[in-house]
């Protein structure tokens, strides 16, 4: 409660500097407004129960900028000074690599091993950044006014925003939950280095007013940074993702041509006098670039549609196209918490099928029988074969009498012939049904519905038997 009440303040700090710039109220709210955003965030690491180094590298940060606002509102209202460098901006530049560094620390919790592409599509796209920076912030400062500290202080800041840019570019394309959490620090990032921009164009066009109501821009990204702070789902940003294939979106494609075309379109419009030649050699690298990304698109797709086929051949049964063994354990394991109930089903007279009429004929009936029994099923349940004529369903939350009904159909739908190459083969099916335990593990409760099923068999065959 206390911290969403300073989260409050702040924001009502944002909106006093965004409406009264230049004013002691203004002042106030800047001092105020990041100090109850540092006080809250604090307050939400030590709730945070995972990746508490990427919390608190996010809560000194905005410590930071909130002492650099006090030394700079002391500077100017107390000592009567407005010096161009002083200890204030230490301060502020210090939040932008303890920033990034929160990043590196959230992509490397929960993606690790598994950086590669989203750090190289991120690199691509930061050196554009960094470019763009250099022409048209960095440069012209440093060619008009020298090698100045201010100088140098003021081309650090652009500087800073690149490498908070790379962090957040890095969190974005490399795998991971995209839910709130994740766009509302995304949107913090970009608010800033909007923000950090403005301060270095705006001048040029606009009075003191306009340009100081960036300080309240500025105040906006650290609500957001705050607010991730205290979400729900801020464990997404820390929590570690299971290794699944990539896929690359059209969108990548389009931002990687854009980061491989800055430098060269950079490059002419530095040209004072770019003739028809020049923009003649820009079409042309634009054409080629696309035509590389083309093809590099057709070449990942190519290779992810392998990757796909390859994971469901190594998580499915090949005739059947059923769940196989492995894939049926880590549903099982999955779903314990939901009380699950398995029903293990051993074909009846498969044997006799397969050695008369040979196994091609064998073959026909397994299919038959799976397709009958996915048929059945509802579709959260899972369907596996485990080898020969022996099946399993696994069925999450499904009560005991349901459980039984179920199997009834089951047995019924195994006991239709099956129609092949103008013959008929009648099979039939011995089931155990097994509901899960709340203290039993994934195997025992297998064991169980293996051992009700020979039950079933000893029993005469073609019925179920429930687990004691």
């Amino acid at each position: 409660m206390i911290s969403r009440s300073l989260l409050t303040l702040a924001s009502v700090a944002a909106v006093v500097l965004l409406a009264l710039p230049n004013t002691v109220a203004a002042d106030v709210a800047a001092v105020a407004g990041t100090g109850a955003a540092a006080a809250a965030a604090w307050l939400a690491v030590r709730r945070q129960r995972q990746g508490k180094a990427a919390w608190a590298l996010l809560a000194a940060g905005i410590t930071a900028t909130g002492a650099g606002n006090l030394v700079s509102l002391y500077l100017e209202r107390v000592a009567g000074a407005a010096p161009a460098v002083s200890p204030a901006d230490l301060l502020w530049l210090s939040s932008y690599p303890l920033t990034a560094a929160a990043l590196v620390v959230m992509v490397r919790r929960r993606a690790p091993g598994q950086l590669r592409a989203g750090m190289l599509d991120a690199a691509v796209l930061t050196v554009a950044a960094a470019v763009t920076a250099w022409r048209y912030l960095i440069a012209p400062n440093l060619s008009a006014g020298g090698l100045t500290v201010a100088n140098v202080l003021a081309a650090a800041y652009p500087l800073g925003d690149v490498v908070q840019l790379a962090g957040a570019l890095v969190l974005v394309l490399s795998p991971g939950t995209r839910g709130t959490a994740t766009r509302l620090l995304v949107a913090s990032c970009a608010i800033a280095v909007v923000a950090d921009t403005g301060y270095g164009v705006l001048p040029a066009y606009f009075g003191d007013d306009m340009v100081s109501r960036l300080d309240g821009v500025l105040q906006v990204s650290t609500v957001l940074l705050v607010a991730v702070l205290l979400r729900p789902d801020a464990g997404e940003l820390v929590r570690a993702v299971p290794v699944r294939p990539g896929t690359l979106h059209p969108a990548r494609v389009l931002f990687l041509g854009v980061g491989l075309l800055t430098a060269p379109a950079l490059a002419v419009l530095s040209v004072e006098s770019a003739g028809p030649n020049t923009w003649l050699l820009l079409a042309a690298t634009a054409a080629a670039c696309g035509f590389i990304l083309a093809r590099f698109t057709a070449a990942v797709r190519e290779q992810e549609r392998a990757q796909r086929q390859l994971q469901y051949q190594a998580s499915h049964d090949v005739l059947t196209g059923l769940a196989n063994r492995a894939t049926l354990a880590e549903a099982l394991l999955a779903s314990l918490p939901n009380a699950p109930v398995v029903l293990y089903v051993d074909l009846d007279g498969f044997k006799a099928v397969n050695d008369t009429a040979g196994h091609a004929a064998g073959d026909a009936v397994l299919v038959a029988v799976a397709q009958r029994l996915r048929a059945a099923v509802r579709a959260s349940d899972t369907v596996a074969r485990l080898g020969g004529d022996e099946f399993a369903v696994i069925c999450p939350g499904l009560p005991v009498p349901a459980a039984t009904a179920l199997a009834d159909r089951l047995l019924a739908a195994v006991a239709e012939p099956v129609a092949d190459a103008g013959e008929l083969y009648r099979v039939g099916a011995s089931i155990g049904i097994a509901p899960a335990t709340p203290d039993a593990t994934a195997d025992e409760v297998l064991l169980r519905a293996d051992g009700a099923m020979y039950q079933a068999k000893r029993a005469g065959r073609s019925r179920w038997v429930l687990a004691a």
